[in-house]
């Protein structure tokens, strides 16, 4: 009992800590001081890509009800369109910066926690 009490409050106290529209801004933040020669242009029009993605995030989090495979897909589609959006908008040298920087993230996204 008290294991799975223990537990479920674990469960609780991560996704408390877990703040997507904090997790996006930090993404953002960090593409914008590693892309340092965006354009005034560049940066206004990547601001809204991350403000659109954020949004569609919130929603696909707070429809799929705790259905995790569910949540997992459907942000893997809106994050391939933010990466189309942004490539799009990129240089192919500010790109390759940007693709660099993602994979870090996703290495990081699926690095096993201490009890995996």
């Amino acid at each position: 009992m008290i294991i799975g009490l223990c537990s479920s409050s674990l469960l609780v106290l991560s996704q408390r800590q877990f703040d997507p529209k904090k997790r996006i801004e930090r993404e953002k933040e960090q593409v914008q001081a590693n892309i340092t020669d965006l354009t005034e242009d560049q940066k206004i029009v990547l601001n809204q890509i991350y403000e659109d993605y954020s949004k569609e995030f919130i929603d696909i989090r707070s429809k799929s009800n705790g259905d995790f495979q569910i949540m997992r897909s459907n942000i893997q589609v809106i994050r391939e369109k933010k990466d189309s959006m942004v490539k799009d908008l990129l240089t192919a040298t500010q790109y390759s910066t940007y693709d660099s920087l993602m994979k870090v993230r996703q290495k990081r996204r699926q690095r096993p926690g201490p009890n995996k």
